[in-house]
């Protein structure tokens, strides 16, 4: 088949669903098919299979560059023939349309509950751009199927944009199996506890996001004073401005036990380095650090609101929490994994029961759908 991948940032070393359109655009690649992939920027040399068509975008403003990328794509697209057109950003139309970013409308709900300052937020430029994209997506006139990473997102688009469950298709991601497993611990926990002078004997509770608000790190911070203090140390990788959480963990008592890495390219050193994953995020359609920590056999505290939390056993590999706000049950997930479980802690197990779950499985999955789009449009 010839592809056309839409993916504004086509990122090997940048977040999920960057690194997400990379993993798929080079399995799609390896079995056979000619893909095109329709993205502004790009950092990794494409498999010989894989042509990278450039799409200008507008930067003056924020607002313009989603608009503006969108409109370029529809001109470059439709100045080509494909078999299947999918688009991992928002843009329209196209046969497929992935959900890698989840319904922004329920993510404003979540962030701004109150309707009048959720209203007014409404009206500035950028939240009308990324509405009136999501509107236009989500018409039955604009796509011919959804995928969805997780159900939690998969129900939202029936009840945000009421699209027929015959229209939706649940694929989880997949994991490289083979950078992220247990063999991660020997082959870099001393390398990494060295490195910042954490001791050998330490609880190492690993946080990773690009966003540490919205992926609840305040919140992994207020359950830290129900919890020994004792040998545990906090590992923040990624994203974002430390003062504010620097300032409320020493407000706890915990200001000299947290630790800000900032951002990397190459996160499973860390995870050689973690005894547990706590994401205590307010909105994640499925997240990639859960999938890869539990590859590399480390137990995942997160919320219901994380689409990851339907791959978990709960009280096996990892804690669900009903809420951020709610610390208590965050603190009683971390001392579940490191107090009550932490002697029987099998990484192996933990690893297996993710097993199934692979890039090249989610390949497989993803093809299915071009081909049942294919006959649908042919019939």
């Amino acid at each position: 088949m010839k592809i056309a991948l839409i993916r504004k940032d086509y990122l090997r070393t940048r977040g999920g669903g960057e690194r997400y359109a990379v993993n798929l655009s080079r399995g799609l690649a390896q079995l056979g098919h000619e893909v095109h992939i329709f993205a502004n920027r790009w950092d990794c040399h494409p498999h010989p299979e894989i042509r990278i068509h450039k799409v200008p975008t507008l930067t003056l403003f924020s607002s313009l560059k989603n608009l503006s990328f969108a409109y370029f794509c529809q001109k470059l697209i439709k100045a080509e023939q494909f078999d299947i057109v999918h688009s991992l950003s928002q843009t329209f139309p196209q046969d497929v349309y992935r959900m890698g970013d989840g319904i922004h409308r329920h993510w404003l709900c979540l962030q701004t509950p109150n309707r009048v300052f959720r209203f007014l937020k409404t009206l500035t430029p950028r939240q009308q751009v990324i509405l009136f994209l999501e509107k236009k997506i989500f018409h039955p006139a604009n796509f011919k199927m959804i995928i969805c990473n997780s159900y939690l997102v998969k129900h939202q688009a029936m009840v945000y944009f009421k699209i027929p469950e015959e229209k939706l298709r649940v694929i989880y991601n997949g994991v490289d199996h083979s950078e992220f497993n247990p063999a991660v611990k020997d082959k870099f926990n001393q390398l990494v506890r060295k490195r910042w002078n954490i001791p050998e004997d330490a609880q190492v509770i690993l946080f990773v996001a690009r966003n540490f608000k919205r992926k609840g790190l305040t919140y992994l911070l207020r359950s830290l004073p129900l919890i020994p203090q004792k040998n545990r140390i906090i590992l923040v990788v990624g994203k974002g401005n430390p003062a504010h959480f620097q300032q409320l963990a020493f407000q706890l008592g915990w200001g000299r036990r947290i630790i800000f890495v900032g951002e990397t390219d190459n996160i499973a050193p860390y995870y050689g380095a973690a005894d547990l994953l706590v994401l205590p995020t307010f909105y994640d359609p499925f997240s990639n650090v859960c999938l890869e920590a539990l590859a590399c056999g480390i137990p995942v505290v997160t919320t219901e609101q994380n689409g990851a939390s339907e791959i978990i056993q709960p009280g096996e590999t990892g804690i669900i929490v009903s809420h951020p706000h709610h610390w208590k049950q965050i603190a009683e997930g971390i001392n579940w994994f490191l107090v009550k479980k932490w002697k029987e802690l099998n990484r192996k197990k933990i690893s297996e029961s993710v097993a199934k779950f692979t890039i090249e499985g989610n390949t497989l999955k993803t093809l299915r759908v071009y081909e049942e789009v294919k006959r649908k449009t042919k019939s």
